[in-house]
């Protein structure tokens, strides 16, 4: 059985918003016609991470019970408009 990853970079996978209607429900469709298994790699901010555990929860649910995996990995993003990026720092980012 083949893996499809999808890995998403703080934005919001729970819910019914663009990351679930164009990315994950078309995976989950060809999961289901080619036998494949879908995992779902989340690196969230922690401010979302904590004030949105409720409905992450139930989303993991929802998607465990369509055979796709959820892994979530909190993480401290800064804010872009307060990046203060130069070209020596851009490796560390």
């Amino acid at each position: 059985m083949r893996i499809i990853r999808l890995v998403i970079f703080n934005e919001p996978f729970w819910g019914e918003g663009l990351i679930y209607t164009q990315n994950i429900l078309p995976l989950i469709q060809l999961s289901r016609s080619f036998n494949y298994q879908i995992e779902i790699i989340s690196f969230t901010s922690v401010i979302k991470f904590i004030t949105n555990a409720k409905d992450r929860h139930l989303s993991k649910v929802k998607l465990k019970k369509m055979g796709v995996h959820v892994k979530e990995m909190p993480v401290l993003f800064y804010p872009t408009k307060y990046m203060h990026l130069h070209w020596y720092i851009i490796p560390f980012y």
